[in-house]
């Protein structure tokens, strides 16, 4: 959170005489501030929802990708890179499925495999709203601190509205999806 904030605060001191994608970035992110101030504000509200909430913890590997995860030959599933894990409410991992059109028939046999029962759509909101923040703040970050080409500023602006905006105006209908397939709760 006070690291977004630095990153916004920084935007808004970007003079003219940047360079000119950092210039456009700032022009593009600055009039969205109250945005990420209610971003923020929605974090910090699923986040004390999530505290009281009793649940199932498990081992969670934090980091569920195509590039962490293999298929031997054999066709068994293998997942990579376990350095991340933690002991966390599983929906930390299902999040990363969640907004598959195949949500519900993923869930159905995550369950069948004796997945936890318990899931709670709160958990689920909290973390992909964190996941939409932490990849907006990577990407206001490197424009700040590391990009340098025009091409470089360009991606970073495009992610910030692919991976942040535009994730979080589709974040009701997601939920909505997720809520469905949980099923009566």
């Amino acid at each position: 959170e006070a690291e977004l904030q630095d990153a916004l605060l920084r935007f808004a001191l970007v003079q003219d005489d940047a360079r000119p994608g950092l210039v456009a970035a700032r022009n593009a992110i600055v009039p969205r501030i109250a945005e990420f101030d209610a971003f923020l504000l929605r974090a910090n509200e699923l986040r004390d929802s999530v505290h009281r909430l009793q649940g199932s913890r498990v081992l969670c590997h934090t980091d569920l990708g195509g590039s962490n995860l293999l298929v031997t030959p054999e066709g068994e599933l293998v997942i990579l890179d376990w350095d991340e894990a933690i002991v966390a409410p599983p929906e930390h991992d299902l999040q990363t499925a969640a907004t598959s059109e195949h949500f519900a028939h993923f869930l159905r046999v995550y369950r069948e495999c004796g997945g936890a029962e318990d899931l709670h759509l709160d958990h689920f909101a909290f973390y992909l709203v964190r996941r939409y923040l932490a990849d907006m703040t990577h990407r206001l970050l490197l424009l700040l601190d590391y990009n340098e080409t025009e091409e470089q500023d360009d991606e970073a602006l495009y992610g910030i509205h692919a991976y942040g905006f535009d994730r979080f105006d589709a974040l009701g209908g997601v939920l909505a999806n997720i809520a469905a397939a949980l099923g009566p709760m």
